[in-house]
């Protein structure tokens, strides 16, 4: 696994071109492929830095916070994509009032919870 380094750097590189490009576009759909690639994306870094993490165990590196910091930022980055996702899942669209009875929305829990002034 450790031959995906040179392209997963290649992928994280043009995402954060596309998010340059996208600031002076504003694409809905380049955003989209934002978060669904970089899930992607980071799902295979955290295949390569488990790899990695062991190869450098088995040559004597055991700076285990550094380890375990390559994985945690990782994680937190597919956290944040995800919670991308499934916040703009969670968008109330409008029924006309003949369909209201049959097809009722679930509340979504993110728009009952009130903002902290």
């Amino acid at each position: 696994m450790l031959f995906l380094g040179g392209f997963l750097i290649s992928g994280l590189n043009m995402l954060v071109m596309m998010l340059f490009f996208n600031i002076f576009l504003g694409s809905h759909m380049v955003f989209q492929l934002d978060v669904y690639g970089g899930v992607i994306l980071f799902c295979g870094f955290v295949l390569f830095d488990t790899q990695l993490i062991a190869e450098r165990f088995n040559n004597g590196d055991t700076d285990y916070v550094r380890h375990s910091l390559d994985l945690f930022l990782d994680f937190i980055n597919i956290f944040r994509r995800l919670l991308v996702i499934l916040a703009s899942k969670c968008q109330r669209v409008p029924l006309s009032p003949p369909l209201l009875p049959l097809f009722p929305l679930p509340p979504c829990p993110l728009l009952l919870s009130p903002l902290p002034l």
